[in-house]
């Protein structure tokens, strides 16, 4: 029988507890034909430990999903683990290098299991690490971190939320092949990745770094799939219209074709409109960018 224990039911009874009487239910209205009152008392006061098939149906009998209550219980975040990828993402489009190397130490630190994909503190740092490595081409990851990282996520049948935060920082550094895999398992699983938790700006943003390293190689030919697999994919294409990154990823797409004067039209639309919306960092992170991949270009 599963059941959450002990420890752990000191923050999870009191938030449930928080929850019962926010929504003005009394304990015996939650527990009737569920648990005694008793058993629920021990539990909300972090004295006793609740199974999942009496602590399910009472949340349901609030209307609450097990999801929401996370978040209560979390702090006001879907799961701990996305403050740091969030923190990791602000590092990186400020390319703030000095942040990026103290959450990896902290990470580090924490580490209990090194090398082991049960530690989360480990897959954590080494995607701190990458995130150094998309700012500075000089610190790029361990190669054999990478290869574990990528051998984790290539053995799990199906990507949760964490996964799929992982992989946006470490595929970067990935060969094109396994790129590719990770495209068509995006593409393949879309829709169910897009409707969980906040995850479909992650999609997206993965799908568009694959394309981003496409177009760093000149996989042009990949690049053309990727691009036209994006514009008439149902779950990624309207995501896709509220990003300038992907506009600028299909200029620079036009420029390595050759397409020049289309592709510096292209851009010089881009960084106008995101000016008239205020959008500084990411005007910074987009020129950067398209920097990497085909030099700097004077477009005045």
């Amino acid at each position: 029988m599963s059941s959450i224990p002990a420890p752990a039911s000191a923050s999870l009874g009191s938030t449930f507890r928080t929850l019962r009487q926010s929504r003005g239910l009394s304990m015996n209205q939650v527990a009737r034909d569920i648990i005694s009152t008793s058993g629920l008392g021990k539990f909300e006061r972090g004295e006793g430990s609740i199974g999942l098939e009496k602590f399910l149906p009472m949340l349901d009998r609030m209307n609450i999903t097990m999801a929401e209550f996370m978040y209560h219980v979390n702090h006001y975040q879907w799961t701990p683990f996305v403050r740091l990828f969030d923190q990791l993402t602000k590092g990186v489009t400020q390319s703030d290098i000095t942040e990026l190397k103290r959450l990896q130490e902290e990470e580090r630190a924490a580490i209990i299991e090194p090398n082991s994909p049960l530690d989360q503190h480990w897959l954590n740092s080494i995607a701190a690490e990458c995130a150094v490595g998309l700012v500075d081409d000089d610190q790029p990851p361990l190669a054999a971190n990478v290869t574990a990282v990528m051998d984790y996520l290539l053995g799990i049948t199906n990507w949760m939320q964490y996964d799929l935060y992982l992989a946006g920082f470490v595929a970067y550094f990935a060969g094109p092949d396994v790129l590719g895999y990770v495209a068509d398992t995006i593409f393949a699983k879309v829709m169910k990745y897009k409707d969980v938790m906040a995850n479909d700006e992650k999609t997206t943003e993965i799908v568009l770094n694959v394309l981003a390293i496409f177009l760093s190689i000149n996989r042009l030919d990949e690049a053309s799939d990727l691009i036209q697999r994006i514009e008439h994919t149902p779950g990624t294409r309207h995501l896709t219209d509220h990003t300038f990154h992907f506009e600028n990823l299909k200029a620079v797409y036009q420029y390595l074709l050759g397409n020049v004067d289309a592709a510096n039209d292209s851009f010089r639309w881009i960084i106008a409109s995101m000016q008239r919306l205020h959008l500084t960092p990411e005007i910074r992170f987009i020129e950067q960018q398209r920097e990497r991949l085909v030099g700097k270009l004077s477009l005045s």
